[in-house]
Formats: structure tokens, sequence, C-alpha cells
């Protein structure tokens, strides 16, 4: 699935107190705001 030239939208976390806490949720929607791709970005030590 191609995500370039897709809107983006990301959510994470406020207030983690370890980078091991902290993850990043993007969402990729498509002309019509329909989800199209969802990315998940674990950290791991």
């Amino acid at each position: 699935m191609e995500l370039r030239g897709l809107q983006q939208v990301n959510f994470e976390p406020i207030g983690t107190t370890s980078c091991i806490d902290w993850f990043s949720v993007s969402l990729f929607l498509d002309d019509q705001h329909q989800v199209t791709g969802v990315l998940l970005d674990l950290w791991e030590p």
C-alpha cells in the first residue's frame, strides 16, 4: 500500500517518564478522510 501523499495524523502519549513507555500511532487518511493505513511505532530497549 502506498501511504505517500496521504494525510497523516499522529498520536503520542503525553506525560511519559521513560522512553520505554513511549509509542506512536499514525493514521493515514485518503481524500474522503477514511483511514486507509495504520502505523504503530513502539520503542524497545
